[in-house]
């Protein structure tokens, strides 16, 4: 089963190199993505296709993510350090996110300091990977390859600030974060924004997380989607469950809202089944939709996606990634390379992913 926010496709172990003196230890990954997309719209290339995520570009080979990670800390140290260093379309569209430092740190993916603490809690401070949703922003860690249409319209990627975590009980984990806000390197106004989490294995074959962020979001140029300070809500809810060793099911559901310069909400849902057909092959089924009535988050639209994804892995640091996709929206969201727009699109994309 596909854990929370750092899952490993097909359940691959993501090979690293180890190094150790007497007082620390250096952990080294990484990884490179490349993919090809076709687009039965036959939109003209360049043109970026609107309610995707990271793999927005269609007849064209595109370097989707290239990435080196590195950690540093020894057991029972004082701290511990976590850099990833990315670069491609992924790492300039995630970066792009932040509406004050518009790329100015794209390499960054995350980097963060943490700090163990006497009560077996441990304070993380720097860049990281958001809490909330079950799709990661690293797409190689996903079950399907594209990323949904829940965390695409609903979801932030990456904050800046603090994170406490807290194992409670030997089922649960509780963690709290004060934050920037949604993908800010620095803060656009004096507001901070906050968040919880509480995870719980319910039984051995279904676990739940709880999460929630509220904060003041927006300033006087930029908003979502209008320039104004917004009073943003989120409440996010992610549900697990292994069928067998062979099938898993997960759930994703979020509920928004916003007041101020920008009034109302929005809301969706994704759907997972992942099947492990051999040691070597894997197959996956989404369903992804939302709701955005006011076009908080760019869609204005009731958007929805089905997701089959394929993957073979050829080797231990070797993954084909075989993808069919249709998206359907209640307006004309989507572009057509012969009308200009449509309410639907179908594309098929292949993948190869290379561990290290």
């Amino acid at each position: 089963m596909f854990s929370l926010r750092s899952s490993a496709t097909l359940g691959a172990i993501l090979t690293s190199s180890t190094f150790a003196t007497d007082n620390k230890d250096f952990t080294f990954s990484g990884w490179a993505d490349f993919y090809y997309q076709y687009d039965f719209n036959h939109t003209p290339i360049g043109t970026n296709l609107s309610g995707r995520g990271f793999d927005n570009r269609a007849n064209t080979f595109e370097l989707a993510s290239a990435q080196f990670n590195i950690k540093y800390g020894k057991k029972g140290g004082p701290f511990a350090v976590t850099l990833d260093l990315g670069v491609g379309r992924n790492a300039q569209i995630s970066s792009g996110f932040d509406g004050v430092n518009n790329n100015k740190d794209q390499i960054i993916q995350q980097l963060f300091v943490s700090l163990p603490q006497k009560d077996g809690s441990t304070l993380d401070f720097g860049k990281f990977n958001t809490w909330i949703g079950f799709e990661s922003g690293y797409t190689v860690d996903n079950p399907n390859y594209s990323l949904g249409t829940l965390w695409n319209y609903c979801q932030p990627t990456w904050h800046v600030g603090l994170r406490w975590t807290k194992p409670l009980t030997e089922t649960s984990t509780a963690s709290l974060y004060a934050v920037n806000g949604w993908n800010e390197t620095s803060d656009s106004n004096s507001s901070k924004t906050f968040g919880a989490t509480l995870t719980k294995n319910v039984t051995k074959k279904l676990s739940t997380t709880w999460n929630y962020i509220v904060g003041k979001e927006g300033t006087n140029g930029i908003g979502l989607p209008n320039p104004g300070q917004s009073d943003v809500h989120m409440a996010d809810l992610i549900a697990t469950y292994a069928v067998s060793d062979k099938q898993s099911l997960a759930f994703n559901g979020d509920f928004a809202s916003s007041s101020g310069a920008n009034s109302g909400h929005w809301y969706g849902m994704s759907l997972y089944s992942n099947h492990k057909l051999s040691d070597t092959n894997d197959a996956s089924i989404r369903f992804s939709a939302i709701h955005d009535p006011q076009g908080l988050r760019s869609a204005g639209a009731s958007v929805s996606s089905w997701t089959g994804t394929y993957n073979i892995k050829a080797s231990s640091a070797s993954t084909w990634r075989f993808e069919l996709r249709f998206d359907q929206a209640n307006t004309n969201l989507f572009e057509n390379g012969a009308s200009g727009s449509s309410n639907s699109r179908t594309t098929v994309t292949i993948a190869h992913v290379i561990r290290f």
